[in-house]
């Protein structure tokens, strides 16, 4: 992926490759492609509109998903969301890293 301070752009071709790679091994895109782990710059680890826009973009369709932010301060901001059922999610930040 391509990030600046303000925008995130995956790169396409590498995440195909990767989801075919998986799939080949026989595993179900449900069973790696859920989780989204990338860091911000700073000490805050909320996310971004941005970040909040690819998240659903990506993992809105999923059954359940993750979010986790890791600021170069230590903090960090995890978040799973459930996309079945009647929908939830749960939050965890912490202040900073120990």
């Amino acid at each position: 992926q391509r990030c600046d301070w303000a925008s995130v752009q995956f790169d396409d071709a590498a995440v195909a490759d990767y989801f075919d790679r998986q799939v080949e091994l026989g595993r179900q895109p449900e069973e790696f492609g859920r989780v989204w782990i990338h860091t911000h710059p700073g000490n805050c680890p909320r996310p971004s509109a941005v970040d909040e826009e690819t998240f659903a973009r990506v993992c809105g369709h999923c059954q359940w998903a993750v979010m986790l932010i890791i600021a170069a301060g230590g903090a960090t901001y995890a978040r799973i969301a459930f996309g079945v059922g009647p929908g939830a999610s749960a939050l965890r930040r912490s202040a900073s890293a120990t």
